[in-house]
């Protein structure tokens, strides 16, 4: 592998680590976890892959940045997974109005 394809891939995961953490700071409030990580890899996508393309050609671009952002999406998928859910009706029940009715 040589010295520049390694520095491109560093950068390439740099870019998309920031690029992913500036995301889900942004949809931090208004989305539920599960649904955030779909949202901030999907705009991970476009915005990680079409701007290089500009410059790189969509080809390279692609298989440059699209494995990173998919690699973050797992990791937040894993995250949200393992967050267990706060508050009123979080104890595995289903809620239906103001009934609570529990799946056990």
């Amino acid at each position: 592998m040589s010295s520049y394809l390694m520095v491109q891939l560093a950068g390439a995961l740099i870019i998309t680590f920031l690029l992913n953490r500036a995301l889900h700071y942004s949809f931090r409030k208004t989305q539920e976890p599960i649904r955030r990580a779909l949202y901030v890899a999907g705009a991970g996508i476009v915005v990680a892959v079409g701007i290089p393309t500009l410059t790189m050609g969509f080809k390279v671009a692609v298989t440059t940045y699209l494995p990173f952002v998919v690699v973050w999406l797992l990791i937040d998928l894993v995250r949200a997974q393992r967050k267990k859910p706060t508050g009123p009706g979080s104890d595995g029940a289903a809620k239906c109005g103001s009934v609570s009715v529990a799946f056990r």
